[in-house]
């Protein structure tokens, strides 16, 4: 079953909301892939873009 799970961004660097494992087994949509990688999910995992599906605009 699907699981629908929304971040926020943390509030500052160096924390992380949701383990890069459960990033790279999802469907990741954001609505900003800059923010995303600097300090939202993507980089407090660790990980890059690559790993984003699909933007909101």
């Amino acid at each position: 079953m699907p699981t629908h799970i929304t971040t926020l961004g943390t509030d500052q660097h160096g924390k992380c909301e949701i383990s890069a494992e459960i990033i790279r087994q999802s469907v990741f949509i954001c609505d900003d892939i800059n923010f995303a990688e600097e300090m939202g999910a993507m980089g407090g995992a660790g990980l890059t873009n690559v790993f984003i599906n699909n933007l909101l605009m």
